[in-house]
């Protein structure tokens, strides 16, 4: 069902794209629109225990398509740089398909304080925690990853 990465000697390893994921905080989040046409969403997220974790409304088109159909691609451009004599890029990239689960309770809490400590690593655990207690408002959803690959392209020099 899923393929591989079409030139293998650029693909990441698993512990290149890990790498990757925690060091970044933003990707877009790809969802099956209701009106047919696909919607793709910048979210900022925290990498979380193999899962990512992100935050939403209670309304709107993203939140309405996560209703519709749970199925979800994600992807997190790490690094990109225009070669223009060449009319290329050098990046490095990652690519993740899976399903959304609403988290609920606990497991909302917990997300939620791993997204204010990992977006927020400056802002004291009590401010974290009081933003966390008072935002009733939002949906906290994970990406269960069922399949990820990473590509390289390029040398790009960097982690």
């Amino acid at each position: 069902m899923f393929r591989p990465v079409k030139r293998e000697k650029q693909s990441l390893s698993p512990e290149e794209i890990e790498a990757l994921l925690k060091r970044n905080n933003w990707g877009v989040l790809s969802l099956y629109g209701r009106e047919g046409y696909p919607y793709g969403v910048p979210v900022n997220y925290a990498y979380v225990e193999g899962a990512i974790v992100f935050h939403s409304a209670k309304s709107g088109h993203k939140w309405e398509a996560i209703e519709a159909d749970n199925k979800a691609s994600f992807t997190v451009v790490d690094a990109s740089d225009i070669m223009e004599e060449e009319y290329s890029t050098a990046y490095r990239s990652a690519i993740l398909f899976g399903s959304l689960e609403r988290l609920e309770g606990e497991a909302r809490l917990r997300a939620f304080r791993q997204m204010t400590d990992a977006l927020a690593p400056h802002v004291s655990r009590e401010v974290n925690e009081k933003t966390v207690n008072h935002c009733e408002g939002a949906e906290v959803f994970k990406l269960v990853v069922r399949h990820f690959s990473g590509k390289v392209g390029r040398l790009v020099v960097g982690p």
